[in-house]
């Protein structure tokens, strides 16, 4: 049985995520904000050591922590906060050698002009070019391509 530990479980979509793939022995799901009724174990990914132990014997592991609070694209200013978690994360999956990490991303990473231009009918690949029209996709763009350069240097794969 695979061993799957979910970071940023008890934000809407972890919880989502976390139901449907309640069935697993091996799920073990994780945030900052501990829930003893869904099973959730408080871990600061931010804490190396922390994140680290609990996350060592996964097969996967899938990032879905997110600051909402830390936020500043409202002030066009890059989220500095979420992206060390996303490091960190990354960083901690490459010495603990995790085989895969499914990180979450955004719409937001391609200008959603295309989409609402297209009546909704364009599809966005892998191959699609990133094209942030605000600074939530850019920092969004930005984890991505830091996911990209630990899969091509370190084996880590996204």
């Amino acid at each position: 049985m695979k061993k799957i530990s979910v970071l940023g479980a008890n934000g809407n979509i972890g919880q989502v995520l976390s139901k449907g793939l309640s069935k697993y022995s091996g799920l073990k799901l994780f945030d900052i904000v501990p829930n003893k009724g869904l099973g959730i174990i408080k871990v600061d990914v931010l804490n190396m050591e922390e994140l680290t132990n609990n996350i060592l014997d996964s097969d996967v592991v899938i990032n879905l922590a997110w600051d909402v609070q830390s936020e500043a694209h409202y002030k066009n200013n890059f989220d500095e906060k979420n992206f060390k978690m996303s490091e960190n994360i990354f960083r901690a999956c490459k010495e603990t050698n995790v085989p895969r990490l499914i990180v979450a991303s955004s719409v937001h990473c391609h200008n959603i002009k295309y989409l609402e231009n297209a009546n909704y009918t364009n599809y966005i690949n892998i191959k699609t070019p990133t094209n942030p029209s605000s600074s939530y996709g850019k920092d969004k763009v930005k984890i991505e391509d830091l996911g990209k350069n630990y899969s091509k240097f370190y084996g880590v794969v996204c």
